[in-house]
């Protein structure tokens, strides 16, 4: 499994945040496997390679109205 991650959270103003948030993540699984891994039957048949990479992005802007309550 080969990963990257990035976050970045700035402050505008006391009350305003950006977030920003990267990742980069895969794994592999190859045949042949035993069917380890293939649902919850311990004596699955399917014989096959799992390669599954994957992105994210998020940004976001928050904003604090209040710092109570009341």
């Amino acid at each position: 499994m080969a990963g990257r991650d990035v976050r970045i959270d700035f402050d505008l103003s006391k009350r305003n945040r950006i977030s920003f948030r990267y990742t980069q993540d895969s794994w592999k699984f190859p045949a042949p496997n035993n069917a380890f891994g293939w649902g919850d039957d311990n004596f699955a048949t399917y014989q096959g390679s799992w390669d599954q990479p994957s992105k994210s992005i998020m940004g976001k802007i928050s904003s604090q109205l209040s710092s109570s309550l009341d």
